[in-house]
């Protein structure tokens, strides 16, 4: 799953609904749909409630799922509202790997022309988070290189990579807070 398409969806959240971010079949390498669904949390959508969304988007709708992707492993699930989204997208991950797997990952929000961008960003360690987690609150800047705002917090439990983002529709909106993701991700990591 080491691919930048994958992490278009992440950072560009209408994509996580619409599923513009698939995959090919020819560099999937994940498992089957069922590898995703196997756990007992259900689908993405039952990781956080609409109340919990609520929290952050008092007007979102309900959690729906997109399953376009399952055949290459990748779960999504998102809440929506005029002033932005929260989304979900579950996946498997060795445990060894899940950083390495978030950075490469990222290179999809980082303009290649920009020497160093990906080291730019800033990647933040989170205790108390299932078993590893790492949030990434970056603002969008050209000459940063960074294509949009980055507002997410991967969670890594046993073989399941969860990955929460939050995206304000309002370019000029803060990015939200590292509590906001905190409060969200420990919800999200005790179901995952």
């Amino acid at each position: 799953m080491n691919t930048p398409h994958k992490l278009i969806a992440l950072v560009l959240p209408v994509c996580l609904v619409a599923a513009c971010s698939q995959r090919s079949p020819a560099t999937a390498s994940a498992p089957a749909a069922s590898g995703v669904a196997d756990a007992a949390a259900g689908t993405p959508c039952d990781l956080l409630t609409d109340a919990e969304v609520r929290s952050v988007f008092p007007q979102a709708g309900s959690g729906k799922r997109n399953t376009e992707s399952l055949q290459y492993g990748l779960d999504r699930c998102a809440w929506k509202a005029a002033d932005g989204q929260i989304g979900i997208e579950v996946s498997k991950v060795e445990a060894a790997a899940f950083e390495g797997e978030l950075r490469a990952e990222l290179q999809g929000t980082v303009d290649p022309l920009v020497q160093g961008a990906l080291e730019q960003i800033r990647f933040q360690p989170i205790s108390g988070i299932g078993d590893h987690a790492i949030a990434v609150l970056e603002k969008a800047g050209a000459k940063r290189g960074v294509y949009a705002d980055i507002s997410l917090l991967a969670i890594q439990r046993g073989h399941r990579m969860a990955v929460l983002m939050i995206h304000n529709a309002n370019a000029d909106a803060p990015l939200p807070t590292l509590d906001t993701l905190k409060n969200l991700g420990t919800a999200l990591a005790a179901r995952l």
